[in-house]
């Protein structure tokens, strides 16, 4: 899954502001948005479709095969898809058996809109990072803090697989590494475009920033010039972000090799 913001321009599932209430009468969670791409569809239809049937619901089944079915055949489009399809997913994650407890019932999802002056995703395309927690908490808040400055006109995307969790959704960052080509040993990425990212077309302009490589107190140097072309409204400057982004590269394999390092100043000083 996706996400929306603290600021109306970060989209983060994980920052939603989630009610815990009581089942079965628990009022929904606030709304978060998603990118309606073809991985986000064809997962959501499998994971409802099976729990539809776990849970007996065959009408809310039938609903799931036809919306599901209508969206395949290009009869709907990725957010009328989600239109149709987020009431019924809603539904039967309500109908799921909660005797005496207490749980956070699925927000209501609407896709990100169009018309975003910019849009940044994070992505991290490594199952690595799952067992990284520090590294990954820092590269999270890095995000939260990009996706306040940036403003209310720019979409900052970070993905979860579900919008009352917080786990990283590694598979929905593989499918965009693979549509831009993007090896995921180089991750974690930061993408920027001025389409929507599931609109990206051949041609369009796509900056991206490669991590990895870089240590995480260091990443902020490369974000900065980043969140600055954003907040301004200039022209992304591509050769200084690589320009930062080799720098900082390098100064982080000369701080954890120290003595490569000097072996190698004594090869090239007379």
């Amino acid at each position: 899954m996706t996400t929306m913001p603290r600021s109306a321009s970060t989209v983060f599932v994980s920052a939603l502001a989630a009610v815990l209430v009581c089942a079965p009468t628990a009022p929904l969670a606030a709304e978060v948005f998603e990118l309606v791409d073809p991985h986000f569809v064809g997962s959501e239809c499998a994971r409802w479709t099976a729990t539809a049937g776990q849970v007996g619901q065959s009408d809310l089944t039938a609903k799931i095969t036809d919306v599901c079915g209508r969206y395949r055949s290009g009869q709907l489009t990725g957010d009328q898809w989600l239109e149709a399809f987020d009431p019924i997913a809603r539904a039967t994650d309500a109908a799921i058996p909660c005797p005496n407890c207490f749980r956070i019932l699925l927000p209501r999802r609407a896709p990100i809109p169009r018309g975003f002056a910019a849009y940044t995703m994070f992505l991290v395309p490594s199952a690595e990072w799952q067992v990284m927690p520090a590294d990954l908490r820092q590269l999270r808040q890095k995000f939260d803090s990009f996706g306040d400055a940036v403003g209310d006109t720019k979409a900052a995307i970070w993905f979860v697989e579900d919008p009352r969790s917080s786990k990283l959704d590694v598979a929905r960052s593989k499918s965009y590494c693979d549509r831009l080509k993007l090896d995921y040993n180089d991750g974690p990425y930061v993408v920027t475009s001025r389409a929507r990212p599931d609109d990206i077309a051949a041609g369009d302009e796509v900056v991206v920033i490669r991590l990895s490589g870089v240590a995480s107190e260091r990443i902020i140097r490369i974000l900065n010039i980043l969140e600055q072309d954003l907040r301004t409204n200039v022209q992304l400057q591509k050769r200084k972000l690589l320009f930062e982004e080799i720098k900082q590269r390098v100064l982080t394999a000369a701080e954890r090799n120290p003595e490569i390092v000097k072996g190698l100043i004594k090869l090239i000083t007379p």
